[in-house]
């Protein structure tokens, strides 16, 4: 079940613009270095926050013709990505 805590941080994140891993984290860093990297072809993602933190850097730093599956449990969520990787 998505608890109200969670309910509330996700949507103070996307208020503000901003998921949970930014590009400037040690994480949010390797993200953008295994988006770049050629030799990866696809990635998967399961469960997001917002679609703003690791979900975005990522698939800002693909190249063209790369596969990035996303996958969220909660509907909301699912819209929200689909909305903000336009």
């Amino acid at each position: 079940m998505w608890g109200e805590q969670d309910q509330g941080g996700f949507r103070e994140g996307l208020s503000e613009g901003k998921g949970q891993i930014n590009d400037t984290s040690v994480l949010g860093k390797a993200c953008q270095k295994w988006a770049k990297d050629e030799s990866y072809h696809s990635y998967l993602e399961v469960g997001t926050w917002n679609g703003l933190g690791t979900t975005k850097l990522i698939h800002e730093m693909l190249k063209k013709g790369v596969i990035m599956i996303k996958m969220d449990m909660y509907f909301i969520v699912w819209n929200v990505i689909v909305k903000n990787q336009k």
